[in-house]
């Protein structure tokens, strides 16, 4: 494969960005072109003329039907000494617009045909986290980083890296490097240097997304509600008012929700019938001349609602977890951290932390609110963890009962004991016991440790 055929899918990328930004500001086409203000007029015929500037290098299997029509669009606008009339701008745009769909569609497919070269970046491509968006979107931070060190023509138009925190981390990073001293120059004429500081960049940040997915248990939930706030109103309306929506779809294996894995733990509240129907009330269908059905929306500014109330619900059903905080002693305090959103949030958890008891441990009464509270809807998904010396007496048989049925349910117990002393029989009712002993130097170390245990086996 030649160098032209390696980088025909960066030329094609940069297309498509301009594709894209022409889409994203006239979404509905130009209805009156006496309308459009010069400024805007001179900003299309910019973007029309960098678009077939980024087409001449990009190979496709077979000429499109729109190359010749665009061809001479382009070549109109970059000889034009004078301002378009009116009908000359009408005729720019209809000739852009009545194909901008298609040359979109074929730009995507030669993105996908081309193959990386090098077997790294075609595995990050592949097969990296979802934390680093779509396929597209990784083959997207593989090409921006290709383009920042040797940029393919036209050199001023760059392309773009995906909008996610690990695209921009790739870009900061990359950034740094090339500006030290020689770096840049060095990597554009050695290609090998160039490949390996992609590569480590790329194996950094994909080490560093692994340890944080460990850490995070509702990793999966998150990323699926990042993808969702990508989508756009009109896609958004699009799936959920269909027959099989692939988001409804993919809602539901997630491990939160899905019935296989979330075992008897309280199902998803969110009404995806209530979302289809009203997304479909919405939906303005007709079918032309050519017998194609297109669709068009009532009113953008209620689809943009139902957009975000959507990704609202979802966002609630999945990430926003209720804690519930139970000081005891001799009695029990209670503090709903559920609507921790206010600006007297976290004086309020500290004054509770705060609070000092002294009078001796009596468990039972905490345990039994705890079991009391996982019968209640917002905490049908909680699990519990006790943190105690566990100096006390030996827990009631009617509340070991309960927490053995709680367990059945797939709510998990845990305990924290401080100190060496505690009562060993009230500790073994706990799925897992994690032992900071006070008077071990290493304590914390030790404690380090149980916890990777945990998530390990977990």
């Amino acid at each position: 494969m030649s160098k032209k055929d390696r980088d025909s899918r960066k030329f094609s990328r940069k297309a498509l960005e301009r594709v894209n930004e022409i889409n994203s500001k006239y979404p509905s086409n130009i209805s009156d072109v006496s309308a459009v203000a010069e400024e805007a007029r001179a900003w299309i015929e910019k973007k029309v003329q960098q678009l077939r500037e980024c087409l001449k290098n990009v190979k496709f299997p077979s000429k499109p039907s729109w190359w010749e029509t665009l061809r001479l669009t382009r070549n109109k606008t970059a000889h034009q000494t004078e301002d378009f009339s009116d009908e000359e701008f009408a005729g720019l745009c209809k000739n852009v617009f009545s194909n901008i769909e298609k040359i979109a569609a074929d730009l995507q497919s030669n993105i996908k045909r081309y193959r990386q070269k090098s077997k790294k970046k075609r595995k990050f491509e592949n097969f990296a986290s979802p934390a680093f968006g779509s396929e597209n979107d990784r083959k997207q931070l593989v090409d921006a980083m290709e383009d920042m060190i040797a940029p393919v023509d036209p050199e001023e138009v760059k392309i773009e890296f995906p909008k996610n925190d690990s695209a921009k981390n790739a870009e900061d990073t990359l950034s740094e490097i090339l500006r030290h001293e020689n770096t840049h120059s060095y990597a554009l004429f050695h290609e090998g240097v160039g490949e390996n500081i992609q590569t480590d960049i790329l194996e950094r940040l994909q080490k560093t997304q692994e340890t944080l997915e460990k850490e995070n248990p509702f990793f999966e939930e998150e990323i699926f509600v990042a993808q969702q706030k990508k989508l756009s109103a009109h896609e958004l309306a699009i799936d959920l008012s269909g027959e099989k929506p692939k988001t409804q779809y993919h809602y539901e294996g997630l491990p939160s929700v899905s019935d296989s894995k979330r075992g008897g733990i309280a199902s998803s509240k969110l009404d995806f019938d209530f979302y289809r129907k009203a997304f479909f009330e919405q939906k303005k269908a007709r079918t032309g001349k050519n017998g194609y059905e297109s669709v068009s929306w009532k009113s953008e500014g209620k689809l943009e609602i139902l957009r975000r109330n959507f990704i609202s619900d979802m966002e609630q059903n999945l990430i926003d977890r209720k804690c519930y905080l139970i000081s005891f002693s001799t009695g029990i305090e209670t503090l709903d951290m559920s609507d921790f959103k206010n600006g007297d949030s976290f004086f309020r958890l500290v004054q509770f932390l705060r609070k000092s008891f002294n009078r001796g441990t009596y468990a039972s009464p905490a345990l039994n609110h705890a079991v009391q509270m996982l019968q209640k809807d917002g905490y049908k998904n909680a699990d519990v963890l006790m943190i105690s010396d566990f100096v006390m007496g030996t827990l009631p048989d009617v509340l070991v009962e309960s927490i053995e049925a709680e367990k059945k349910k797939n709510t998990e117990f845990y305990s924290l004991v401080i100190g060496s002393s505690g009562n060993q029989k009230s500790i073994a009712c706990f799925n897992h016991n994690w032992i900071y002993d006070t008077s071990d130097a290493n304590a914390s170390r030790h404690l380090a440790e149980q916890l990777h245990e945990i998530r390990e086996r977990k």
